[in-house]
């Protein structure tokens, strides 16, 4: 076995590259972490939701990263959501889920390498 350096830090690319990727997240559940003691549960268990809810969530995130200079990029995510719950009283009052779509805030994102020799070898 051959021992290399590792190589750490901002990893930022090279001037004039364009990056980017799309993430999926995707997320069910029917539990909550109690915030409230109950007769099962005490404050921080994780349990059920109370009425039968469930809860689910749909996200997609754009990233885009730059590079202004060999040490310096700029990056920003856009996410989009698609998020639901749903409980015993939606089902019987309101005949369905509450929904919620659309773009989340903007995030932007600056990266410098300050180092330029590996910081592990």
């Amino acid at each position: 076995m051959v021992s290399e350096p590792v190589h750490t830090g901002a990893w930022t690319f090279a001037k004039g590259t364009l990056w980017s990727k799309l993430n999926f997240l995707t997320q069910h559940t029917d539990e909550e972490y109690k915030t409230i003691p109950e007769p099962e549960f005490a404050r921080g268990d994780r349990g059920p939701y109370r009425l039968d809810g469930e809860y689910s969530s749909r996200a997609i995130f754009l990233d885009i990263f730059y590079g202004v200079t060999d040490n310096f990029n700029v990056g920003v995510q856009v996410p989009f959501f698609r998020q639901s719950f749903l409980d015993a009283e939606l089902r019987a009052g309101f005949g369905g889920a509450r929904r919620s779509t659309g773009f989340s805030d903007l995030r932007v994102f600056l990266k410098h390498k300050l180092i330029d020799s590996p910081l592990v070898s």
